[in-house]
């Protein structure tokens, strides 16, 4: 694994770990803003706050990714 794949370390981290938006914004192909947005309107991904940092839980992103599948 490279460790400067943002997309690569998501994947390869347990369901726990939290990311910072630019890396959810790099695994789900939009903008930090467009997740801002989202998050500002209440449609967001869930997030918790750390000491003022946002930060979202892998299992709240994949759940997102699974959420938007078209059958």
């Amino acid at each position: 694994m490279n460790d400067h794949d943002p997309v690569a370390r998501f994947w390869a981290a347990p369901d726990e770990a939290l990311f910072a938006m630019p890396t959810i914004a790099v695994v789900l192909g939009c903008s930090v803003a467009k997740l801002e947005r989202d998050r500002w309107q209440g449609r967001g991904i869930k997030f918790r706050k750390i000491d003022g940092l946002v930060r979202a839980r892998k299992a709240d992103v994949v759940a997102r990714i699974q959420e938007c599948e078209v059958a």
